[in-house]
């Protein structure tokens, strides 16, 4: 079990320091439990010198993003370069993405509070399009097939060597992204995933923790611990330093930096990131990821049934109908995740 840091986090300030969703997440029952070490989100990578070769634009909109869709795999390259084998989970990765992009962050907010069902046509639709993209249109590393046959030094290999112009993937890729394309003349780039309704609109950032920081509910010595915790949140500078070893895959804590907070050593791709990730979701434009925010059962059923899905066996209406009653016996069993109020 943890002990509650509330006490700690007015003592010190915390609040004050974390970005807002990320202090929200560690909130259990009203009381500060678990501090974030590393956040995350899912962006999408493309070759910018590939795209600057062909004249095409990062997407804003479902049309913008299915017209790109169509002129890379007209020139004989995978849209994405993506796949599962030694992490099934993957497909959550999307599936999260399509969900947030789709159905919008406001709606997801409602469904994940128990104010609107998954099985509502916007979520059933956002399943679909999916379905779609992966298994009929082949976005994905040129088929499903594929998709599930590749692994992490596969789809970055496939990326780099121009077999995809894009990839969908987390944050956490920084430092491997950077490696395989340091001994070629191509550059990469990021972006934010489009909205994918017919208007568009501002993409969101899914909000992600990939490591807490917390103590234990038995430590001799919890006084100790929680200052430990409060030299980190209070030296940018030496944050910066440890996530810039692992090119900022781990160790990013959700302070509130500035472009002041950055030396010349880092990434400026990574940097803006960082920049625009604290904006963005600082004024309230982010999403929600499944493994930061799905209870358990519901959790597992949207990447593990979803092949079941994509087999053809089930309807997409079928899949998240599934998925909400999964929902409602997580809230009868009290077993939801606390989600900040929106």
């Amino acid at each position: 079990l943890l002990q509650s840091m509330e006490g700690y986090s007015k003592q010190y300030g915390w609040q004050d320091l974390l970005l807002p969703w990320s202090y929200s997440a560690g909130v259990f029952d009203g009381e500060f439990y678990s501090a974030p070490k590393t956040y995350e989100t899912m962006i999408m990578l493309y070759n910018k010198t590939l795209f600057e070769e062909n004249g095409w634009s990062i997407p804003t909109n479902l049309t913008e993003y299915e017209s790109l869709a169509k002129a890379i795999q007209s020139k004989g390259m995978h849209v994405f370069s993506y796949g599962s084998t030694g992490w099934q989970p993957t497909h959550e990765h999307i599936g999260g993405m399509y969900l947030n992009s789709y159905a919008g962050p406001d709606n997801v907010y409602k469904a994940l509070i128990g104010e609107k069902k998954w099985s509502d046509p916007e979520f059933v639709g956002a399943v679909e399009l999916l379905r779609k993209h992966m298994v009929d249109d082949g976005y994905w590393s040129g088929s499903l097939e594929n998709y599930y046959a590749l692994g992490w030094d596969d789809f970055h290999a496939q990326f780099a060597n121009r077999g995809a112009a894009m990839m969908t993937i987390g944050t956490w890729t920084f430092q491997t992204t950077e490696n395989v394309f340091k001994d070629i003349s191509d550059d990469w780039d990021w972006a934010p995933f489009p909205n994918l309704t017919a208007e568009g609109g501002d993409p969101s950032y899914l909000l992600a923790l990939g490591t807490t920081l917390s103590i234990n509910g038995k430590s001799d010595n919890p006084d100790a611990a929680a200052k430990v915790m409060d030299f980190v949140f209070k030296n940018k500078a030496i944050v910066l330093d440890m996530a810039n070893d692992f090119n900022f895959g781990e160790f990013v804590v959700p302070l509130k930096f500035t472009e002041s907070d950055f030396g010349d050593n880092v990434n400026p791709k990574v940097k803006r990131y960082l920049l625009t990730f604290a904006e963005e979701t600082g004024k309230g434009n982010y999403g929600y990821t499944t493994w930061t925010f799905w209870p358990s059962d519901p959790g597992v059923h949207i990447w593990k049934d979803m092949e079941v899905l994509w087999a053809g066996e089930i309807t997409s209406q079928e899949f998240m109908e599934d998925h909400e009653k999964l929902w409602k016996k997580a809230r009868k069993n009290n077993a939801t995740l606390p989600v900040g109020k929106r």
